[in-house]
């Protein structure tokens, strides 16, 4: 089974919101639902007051993301349904066989008339009867091919409106997680600052950020990513909110 990448780095400590499939399977294509509910990990070393800004902040709206694979598998049964009833009530459109005798039987019959007379109206009669037939073998096959053509047509009509409308709510359901997205990860700016005083920097990642559209449609994640800081970074962070009194001589 082919292997994906979890979207945080090595040096990262990803708490997940939308815990993604790191392996192809049955199982990656139902993700679970996103929230931010999951308690303070005991590698980020930081007070219970900054956690609990951040999960108040981030669990309401990672609640509301929808899931599309859920919208892909609800339109997959009701197709097969759908192709169950229709082909339970579909007639049986049978190809009507022609009834003549054996055209070689009945054309080689006039050889044994009496008289060269009797042998062409024998025959005349024989074109006759058979252009007859045909005419009607034919106009009940094209009455069949009819009805079967309207069959398959309205098969593939109703089909083809469940596929475009589970396309359209699934566009929908992206466009308006990309909305929750975008707030999250402005809310994680917003509290970066604050995050950064106790020693972590912080960053809101998602498959389709990290992977691209497909990959993140497919098999999504979202995770808020942590990664403590160094003391040279936390020195040079410390080094600018040193206060400088302005001069007096100036």
């Amino acid at each position: 089974m082919g292997q994906y990448q979890s979207i945080s780095d090595a040096e990262e400590i990803p708490v997940y919101i939308q815990e993604g499939a790191h392996s192809f399977s049955f199982l990656s294509l139902m993700p679970e639902s996103a929230k931010f509910e999951k308690p303070k990990p005991c590698t980020i070393q930081v007070t219970d007051d900054t956690w609990t800004s951040l999960r108040l902040r981030v669990d309401p709206p990672a609640r509301v993301i929808l899931e599309p694979h859920r919208l892909y598998r609800g339109a997959c049964i009701l197709c097969i349904l759908l192709g169950v009833a229709l082909a339970t009530v579909r007639p049986d459109f049978e190809i009507a066989e022609d009834i003549d005798d054996d055209l070689n039987i009945s054309y080689n019959a006039g050889y044994y008339y009496a008289n060269d007379d009797d042998a062409v109206v024998g025959a005349d009669d024989f074109w006759q009867a058979s252009d007859v037939n045909y005419n009607e073998w034919k106009y009940r096959n094209r009455a069949v091919r009819r009805e079967k053509l309207a069959w398959n047509l309205s098969f593939g009509l109703l089909f083809a409106v469940v596929i475009g409308a589970t396309g359209v709510l699934a566009w929908m359901m992206v466009s308006r997680n990309k909305g929750v997205d975008t707030y999250i990860r402005k809310v994680c700016d917003e509290l970066s600052d604050q995050f950064e005083k106790e020693g972590y920097a912080i960053r809101y990642k998602t498959r389709t950020q990290v992977k691209g559209p497909f990959l993140g449609h497919v098999f999504p994640e979202r995770a808020i990513c942590f990664r403590q800081l160094t003391v040279e970074q936390l020195s040079e962070r410390w080094s600018k909110e040193v206060y400088i009194p302005p001069d007096p001589h100036v």
